[in-house]
């Protein structure tokens, strides 16, 4: 909202603004205490994994972060990867999209709330340290971690250490 003053009289005129077309999206930590910080490592008891419904389990829930991105009628799609190996580039389950934000007043449109929940078919539940790599685009290529447009992904790492069931310390000096 812009502002001109003269003697005795306040004009007001809003302000238009259009982000640059082609503008990245960007992660940030979860603002609440619901998720995992960015700058911390994960601790994981090997015996403490969560038994899903399915017999199978859950590693880590939930995972929560911040998506910006000023181009706020663009879906955006998420990969999570868990040791990324490039020359086998598959993403752990799961993997998804974000879709765009409606037109509702009083709505910071250009954030967009991702949460998402790791399997243990991820791998995180083999003891040692662990890269966890959530990437985030408006597309991306084929069975590949590269964004279609150069230059239009964001990431963000998180390092967990899977202790074994007894306890014992986790050699992050090994992480991949």
């Amino acid at each position: 909202m812009s502002a001109l003053t003269l003697p005795g009289c306040l004009i007001t005129q809003p302000v238009q603004f259009e982000p640059p077309a082609g503008s990245p999206p960007s992660i940030t930590g979860a603002t609440t205490h619901e998720s995992h910080p960015l700058d911390e490592i994960i601790l994981i008891q090997h015996g403490d994994l969560t038994p899903a419904d399915d017999g199978g389990g859950t590693v880590i829930t939930p995972i929560v972060v911040e998506v910006r991105d000023p181009d706020v009628d663009q879906e955006l799609a998420y990969k999570v990867y868990v040791d990324f190996n490039p020359t086998d580039p598959r993403p752990a389950n799961p993997s998804g999209f974000l879709p765009a934000i409606g037109r509702s007043p009083g709505v910071d449109r250009t954030r967009r709330r991702l949460q998402f929940d790791l399997p243990n078919s991820t791998g995180l539940d083999t003891e040692g340290c662990h890269r966890l790599e959530l990437r985030v685009s408006g597309g991306f290529r084929p069975d590949r971690p590269d964004p279609v447009r150069d230059g239009d992904v964001a990431i963000a790492v998180w390092w967990v250490a899977t202790q074994p069931s007894g306890g014992g310390v986790v050699d992050m000096a090994l992480c991949p």
